[in-house]
């Protein structure tokens, strides 16, 4: 699979190469993928991406990723994500 792509209030996962400044392309938008952790991740929970591309905690200034499907023990260790699963609605507090 390729990189994350926010698309609005959801984030795909690029099935191809997509060259900059084009339409988004072909995503799948839906399913579990292996993502980089920015710090320790308990399983279940709301998780963000990041403007590196990593999963957090962290809602501020971070686009809602979906669920941690997996943990992930310290930063840089793989965290597996249900991608848009949880509460997409951005301008309330998130819940499961």
């Amino acid at each position: 699979a390729g990189p994350a792509v926010v698309v609005g209030n959801i984030v795909g996962i690029a099935e191809v190469a997509i060259p900059s400044g084009t339409k988004p392309g072909a995503l799948t938008v839906d399913g579990v993928f292996t993502f980089e952790a920015s710090s320790e991740i308990t399983q279940g929970a709301l998780v963000y991406l990041d403007s590196n591309g990593k999963v957090t905690t962290t809602a501020t200034s971070n686009k809602l990723l979906g669920v941690a499907w997996t943990a992930a023990s310290a930063s840089g260790k793989p965290v597996d994500v249900r991608i848009n699963f949880g509460d997409l609605d951005t301008d309330t507090k998130p819940s499961v």
